[in-house]
């Protein structure tokens, strides 16, 4: 899948680059029959529960409303190419300068002077093309296919190299769907762009900590609510017997706690409770990780982590079900650049 999906990439990067024109109006064409085919798809599925049962008519008007703004999206970008290619480019400039800000905020925040100097030059130059494509500085189409290009060369080269040094190893790449939980270990299920985490305790049920502020104890079912498990993995965490990591989820079931993306959430807890009530951080968590990724590779960082995570958080919550299946695959390949480009920078350090 690797190998698959990173020579596409390659292709499509060349393409970017060198017909942008085209590039983005086959972008056009197909968010369009998308959107038109997930407004047929969501009336469908309308139809089906009404035939079923009756579903409150608060859900009915939101479904409705998704209907018909994907609709008019669709028809919008079919019927007026040119206009929608002029817009996404400059959109593209948008998310450009977007990840300069972000470059050169992580740039007042590097440790190192060095990484700094090269995270400050960054940021002055992405966020200054970014910018020349917004205000019409220069050629939008031409400069913003080049960029993305760039973007898509990049990761298909990283995908690449990661599906020929995979097989020497030892631990997965991809987290991999599980059958059977097992006591003392971490699970994750996919909700869009980010994972959310329970700790199996035995017993059919898990312990959580949700965005109400309240750690939760449901069951298996209740936890994975039709969704794929995934088997989360921490290899920086300390081994701890699975009697003592039940012991502490089930002492802080019922608890509440003030909850925080970036400070404190159902990840931040989990961890916790793996291992053994001793610490709630490790660098292979999913907003740390992120962060140093971008810290340390702007380039391939960005793609990866924002670009990425953009897209499929789209795909996920406007294509529907198969949209949400795209979007899966789009964060498995995600974490497996994340995955390399996190041991790459611990064997550098090293």
């Amino acid at each position: 899948m690797l190998l698959a999906v990173g020579s596409g990439l390659l292709v499509l990067g060349l393409v970017a680059a060198f017909l942008p024109s085209r590039f983005f109006g086959s972008v056009i064409r197909f968010l369009g029959v998308l959107l038109l085919g997930s407004a047929g798809l969501k009336a469908a599925q309308l139809v089906v529960r009404r035939l079923q049962s009756r579903p409150a008519r608060r859900s009915v008007t939101l479904i409705v409303a998704q209907v018909a703004l994907d609709a008019a999206l669709g028809v919008l970008l079919l019927a007026h190419r040119e206009i929608s290619i002029q817009i996404l480019a400059l959109l593209f400039g948008l998310l450009v300068l977007g990840e300069g800000l972000i470059i050169g905020w992580m740039a007042l925040r590097a440790p190192a002077a060095r990484s700094r100097t090269i995270l400050v030059l960054s940021a002055l130059a992405i966020s200054g093309l970014g910018l020349a494509v917004l205000v019409g500085w220069i050629d939008p189409i031409r400069w913003a296919g080049l960029l993305v290009g760039l973007k898509l060369i990049l990761f298909g080269l990283t995908l690449l190299i990661i599906a020929a040094w995979s097989p020497a190893r030892t631990a997965p790449l991809i987290y991999e769907a599980i059958l059977n939980p097992e006591v003392g270990e971490l699970y994750s299920v996919y909700f869009g762009a980010a994972f959310h985490l329970g700790l199996y305790i035995g017993n059919n049920e898990l312990v959580h900590f949700l965005d109400d502020h309240l750690v939760h104890r449901v069951t298996w079912e209740q936890f994975l609510e039709g969704r794929s498990p995934h088997h989360q993995l921490y290899p920086d965490l300390p081994p701890v017997p699975a009697e003592r990591i039940v012991a502490v989820a089930l002492g802080e079931f019922g608890k509440t706690y003030p909850y925080s993306l970036l400070k404190f959430n159902c990840e931040h807890f989990a961890i916790y409770c793996k291992s053994g009530g001793t610490t709630y951080y490790s660098r292979y968590a999913q907003v740390p990780i992120s962060l140093k990724n971008v810290a340390i590779n702007p380039l391939i960082g960005m793609v990866a982590e924002l670009n990425t995570r953009i897209i499929e958080y789209l795909a996920f919550h406007m294509g529907g079900p198969s949209g949400r299946a795209v979007s899966l695959q789009i964060r498995r390949l995600g974490s497996a650049v994340t995955a390399w480009l996190l041991t790459r920078s611990v064997r550098s350090q090293t």
